[in-house]
């Protein structure tokens, strides 16, 4: 059997794990633009148009808020744009995209799918998807 092998986020979806498999831990929104309504969060794992939103909870850190137009503990779905940016919606399907009136400050998101035991900050233990 091979030795436990340690791999980035990035390589289990590069090698087969669908986008939002993995729940990420709350993560510090890197930037909201409320005139596209697109929220900014590196390499966030959310599922885009075709594999479905990744249902997710939004609150602000001490002293920040969540931006205009957000409800903080409410349920919301995200639709990824890009490996690093995403829309939030009211509903897993249909509709259209939150409207935010405003930035927040200190935003955190956090997934609410698929929580897994082999998640970390910085690597996953990625054996048994290498071992197939």
């Amino acid at each position: 059997m091979a030795s436990d092998v340690y791999c980035t986020r990035e390589d289990v979806y590069r090698y087969g794990l669908p986008r939002g498999l993995l729940a990420s831990p709350a993560r510090l929104v890197a930037a909201v633009y409320p005139s596209t309504d697109v929220l900014e969060l590196a390499d966030h794992g959310f599922g885009d148009a075709t594999s479905g939103r990744t249902a997710v909870l939004l609150r602000a850190e001490a002293g920040g808020s969540v931006p205009a137009g957000v409800t903080a503990g409410t349920t919301y779905y995200a639709e990824a744009l890009t490996d690093a940016t995403f829309q939030i919606y009211a509903a897993a399907t249909g509709g259209t995209a939150v409207d935010l009136t405003d930035e927040g400050a200190n935003v955190v998101v956090r997934s609410e799918e698929h929580t897994s035991e082999l998640q970390s900050p910085d690597h996953l233990v990625c054996r048994l998807l290498l071992e197939k």
